[in-house]
């Protein structure tokens, strides 16, 4: 996570200034259910799904006013499927990559 996007997560003024109040209240909520969430199947909200983004295999959810925020699996070895897919069932760690429209 860079610190742009550290600081986007963090503080609600920068999230403000650069996504506007309605997006920013959103992520305020899904950043606290991905917290409460142990895999992410946990999260109910923001039609959470998995993606393919040049080759890796990422899960967003919606936010507001076409905003996503993005994030993958982020174990040292991240389980696997029979089909070498990621198994997002057993996914407890995740790492934020971005927020964007």
């Amino acid at each position: 996570m860079t610190k742009a996007l550290r600081d986007q997560c963090e503080n609600e003024c920068v999230a403000q200034d650069c996504f506007g109040i309605n997006v920013t209240e959103v992520l305020k909520k899904r950043l606290a259910d991905i917290r409460s969430a142990t895999t992410v199947f946990d999260l109910l909200v923001g039609k959470p799904r998995p993606i393919l983004e040049n080759g890796d295999e990422l899960f967003v959810l919606e936010l507001a006013d076409q905003y996503l925020i993005k994030f993958s699996a982020n174990h040292v070895s991240n389980p696997r499927l029979v089909n070498d897919q990621i198994d997002w069932s057993k996914i407890y760690r995740i790492k934020i990559l971005g927020i964007e429209k």
